[in-house]
This record gives structure tokens, sequence and C-alpha cells, in this order.
């Protein structure tokens, strides 16, 4: 079920009670060989039908659930996606270190840097000198609350002009 997903749950519940059956018919026919008297015989394979038919359900239940939750996360990852890359806002996802390893498509719009030039760059060479300290401050608040922290900073074009910005700032780790 876990290989196959939850479409294999109703198979494998078939193909459980038809090998049973098959099993008691066997064991009833003087077929299969039998260490348990034939009374006994019928109320065991009934327990293990149901004791199997319920494991297998569960799985499939459980398996069901785990895809309408990663298909929920696939549509909203999707949408977040198509907000982010088709916004005008620069979004830019910093590490720790102060290395950039996201920048969304307005970042080559508005601040001039070729696609794929903005990974691995170092967020400080971006920045005015003047707002680096404030920047690093408000980074610290956002990271102990946990809410956005806006600051009013400039950032420097490819070409050297700096422009003004206002950066909300949430630490998503």
């Amino acid at each position: 079920i876990q290989t196959f997903g939850s479409r294999a749950t109703r198979p494998c519940l078939l193909w459980t009670a038809i090998g049973m059956t098959l099993g008691q018919v066997a064991i009833a026919l003087h077929l299969a060989p039998t260490f348990i008297h034939e009374p006994l015989v019928q109320g065991v394979a009934g327990l293990g039908l149901t004791g199997a038919a319920l494991v297998i359900w569960m799985l499939g239940h459980s398996t069901a659930q785990r895809e309408t939750l990663e298909g929920e996360l696939r549509r909203s990852e999707h949408r977040f996606s198509a907000l982010v890359t088709s916004s005008s806002d620069i979004v830019l996802v910093v590490g720790s270190d102060g290395v950039l390893t996201y920048a969304s498509p307005a970042f080559e719009a508005v601040l001039g840097y070729p696609s794929g030039a903005s990974e691995g760059l170092m967020g400080e060479r971006l920045i005015f000198p003047d707002d680096r300290e404030p920047l690093r401050a408000a980074m610290a608040a956002a990271g102990g609350s946990g809410a956005p922290v806006h600051e009013e900073i400039r950032l420097q074009r490819i070409d050297g002009e700096v422009r003004w910005f206002e950066a909300a700032i949430t630490n998503l780790t």
C-alpha cells in the first residue's frame, strides 16, 4: 500500500479475502493439512481475516491521508511560487551566514542583477554601508519574535545607483 498508494487498498483487501477463503475451502475439503481441529479452524481463520482486513484498511486510510496532505502542500507551494514570481516586490531568502539562497524575479528587474547571480551573493554587498547595522538589529529582532519587522534600507543596484526600500523581515527558520 505504501508503495502503490491508497488505490491499492481495495485490491489488497479483495486478494486477502480470496486467499483466506481458498485456504478455508482447502482445509474443509481436506486438501490442506491442519493441526487444528476443524471447528476451531473456522474461528481462527475468521479472526485472521478480520485482523488482516483491519490492518490493510488502516494502512490504506493513513496512506490516503498522507496523499491528500501532500497534494494540498503541492497546491500551496504552487500558489506561493506563482505569487512570488509574479510580484513586483523583491523576495529574498538569506541564510544565517548572510548569503542569499533565493531571489525572486523582481530582484533582476529592480536591481539589475542577472538571473541566477543572486544565489551565493553576500547580502551585505547589496546593502548601503550606513544601513547594515540597523538591518542586523532588525534581523535579530525578527529572529526573536517571529513577527515581521519593518526597516527602511538602501540597496545598491548593479550599476551602483542607490534606492530606498521598505524591508519586511521575517525569520522563517
